[in-house]
């Protein structure tokens, strides 16, 4: 079974699943702090709910960022961690990957910005062609800033920082995630990634240290911490 789990936004996502085209489990908690509390019990309460073990586990899935800190750190460790345990592989999806998978089947061949608001009216942003592959590395910055660094006439915005982005692109639309949409992507990305991806352990991807104030870089430049 495919556990995926994502703490790394302001809610505590899970999916659980046993074969490909099986439909999976889903959690989808709106939860702005607190996720590191209750993230096993919720685990715990999905594998029951599905007749399964933790034993049963054989892949695990997360999402590594950008996002919270805090909400990061959670998820990777946690991953990590239980893959550990059970000696099971373990493969980290970045969470502007996971936003534009959750609208590919919809961009009707559209490029497309996931976009996710961050503090100080910044948000972390990533252009992803129709079928999302990366235009640019990720980068933090202003949303008047990511503008000009997006060459493109039209797409679809997805993600928190959508409506930051959509005032400064004219002939672009946003796109809202349903309940669950987040996880079945973190699950695509997971069932179709190639074996190279399971044999590297993931690491956060923050952009920005904590409690820093970050430097307004274009769309593309990115920030490593």
């Amino acid at each position: 079974m495919l556990l995926a789990l994502d703490t790394t936004q302001a809610s505590l996502v899970l999916a659980l699943a046993a074969d490909q085209g099986v439909e999976p489990m889903v959690v989808d908690e709106p939860m702005p702090r607190g996720q590191g509390d209750v993230l096993f019990a919720r685990i715990a309460d999905l594998l029951a709910a599905a007749g399964a073990r933790m034993a049963d586990l054989t892949r695990i899935a997360c999402a590594i960022g950008p996002g919270s800190f805090t909400g990061v750190r959670i998820s990777v460790a946690a991953a990590r961690g239980l893959a550990l345990a059970l000696g099971v592989p373990v493969a980290g999806f970045s969470s502007l990957e996971i936003l534009a998978r959750t609208v590919r089947d919809a961009a009707g061949g559209d490029v497309i910005v996931a976009a996710i608001a961050s503090r100080g009216g910044m948000i972390f942003v990533q252009p992803f062609s129709s079928t999302g592959a990366p235009l640019a590395a990720p980068a933090l910055c202003k949303a008047a800033m990511a503008a000009p660094g997006i060459a493109f006439e039209r797409g679809v915005l997805v993600g928190s920082g959508a409506r930051l982005l959509a005032p400064h692109l004219s002939g672009w639309r946003v796109h809202d995630i349903p309940s669950g949409g987040s996880a079945r992507a973190l699950l695509a990305l997971a069932r179709t990634a190639p074996a190279e991806r399971w044999r590297t352990p993931p690491v956060p991807l923050y952009l920005r240290p904590p409690d820093a104030r970050p430097q307004a870089n274009a769309i593309g430049a990115g920030i490593v911490p």
